[in-house]
């Protein structure tokens, strides 16, 4: 949870106030409504950072834990195959990178979620 919320808080941070340059390495430079919509989602990217950040020491089996691990999961999963359909064949670029951190908490959180039972009596 500490380096999803770390990791979300700096995408958040970058997107809020650095619209313009994250539209001009889209090759939209000047376009004002995605400068708009990168800070919307860094505004999103943040509440999610603080979410993880205040949940970080909930158990996951509990009451709280388990919404926290399985909006993370969602997130992650869906941003992957989002992901997925921008990643070029046989290249590594920025979006690669990014596709594998996706997949890599998707995993983590869907363990957490679907396999990890904390709290259970054996």
């Amino acid at each position: 949870m500490t380096f999803s919320s770390l990791l979300l808080a700096l995408a958040g941070a970058a997107c809020l106030f650095m619209p313009a340059e994250l539209g001009a390495s889209f090759g939209m430079e000047g376009n004002k409504l995605l400068q708009v919509l990168i800070q919307v989602t860094g505004a999103l990217y943040l509440g999610f950072a603080m979410a993880n950040w205040m949940g970080k020491g909930l158990t996951i089996g509990g009451i709280y834990g388990r919404p926290l691990s399985m909006a993370n999961f969602t997130h992650f999963l869906i941003g992957a195959i989002a992901l997925l359909k921008s990643v070029p064949v046989g290249e590594f670029t920025w979006s690669t990178a990014v596709l594998f951190v996706y997949v890599l908490f998707a995993l983590l959180f869907g363990f957490l979620v679907f396999f990890h039972r904390s709290g259970e009596r054996q």
